[in-house]
């Protein structure tokens, strides 16, 4: 049976379309596809995340909130939205770290805290309160540990310090800061009662 030139030109047609249609089906399918160039999935999500990890004598060591966490299969590593990190020394608060986003690498050993980061202490019996400001901190928090190559401002009381380059911060027993490029100090003296001079 012979086929007339329309039945011809519909028949091409009707192929034509149909191979337009797998070809897209296949397409969409791809971008779908986990692993993805590109493009990461996390296996789970966590809505309002609470951890605590506790010391040798049962006392808190270390807290991590968080509002929501991403965790990804490829390398293990998660991501947190609003991370609220707090370490304690003897139970007692000792520094509290906050950002809008960070990631936490497989083992947990490595935070990164991203955007508008701010590191805290509070006032000790030898020392005033001390508040760091920076865009980005790592924290190694099983050593206490944190640096940054980022932009840098230090308050402690009244006195303000930054750093162009960053800074490396050892937050256990006896807290030390060292400061790198361009920094830049205010220190306030502390006010003489009058009448006396210099």
């Amino acid at each position: 049976m012979l086929l007339s030139k329309r039945e011809l030109s519909l028949a091409a047609l009707l192929l034509a379309l149909g191979s337009a249609a797998l070809w897209l089906q296949w397409a969409d399918d791809a971008s779908k596809a986990p692993g993805r160039a590109g493009e990461r999935r996390p296996d789970y999500i966590v809505e309002g995340l609470s951890v605590v990890t506790l010391d040798a004598e049962g006392l808190p060591e270390r807290r991590l909130d968080a509002l929501r966490l991403r965790h990804y299969p490829d390398d293990d590593s998660s991501e947190l939205d609003e991370p609220v990190l707090k370490l304690f020394d003897a139970a007692a608060l000792r520094w509290r770290a906050r950002s809008v986003r960070a990631w936490i690498n497989a083992r947990g050993d490595e935070i990164l805290l991203e955007q508008d980061v701010r590191l805290q202490r509070a006032a000790t019996a030898q020392s005033a309160p001390i508040t760091l400001r920076t865009s980005e901190l790592l924290v190694l928090p099983e050593v206490d540990y944190a640096e940054t190559a980022r932009d840098v401002e230090v308050e402690r009381e009244h006195d303000r310090l930054s750093a162009t380059q960053g800074l490396r911060a050892w937050l256990g027993g006896e807290t030390r800061i060292q400061l790198f490029g361009s920094v830049r100090a205010r220190v306030d003296q502390p006010s003489r009662p009058e009448g006396q001079g210099l």
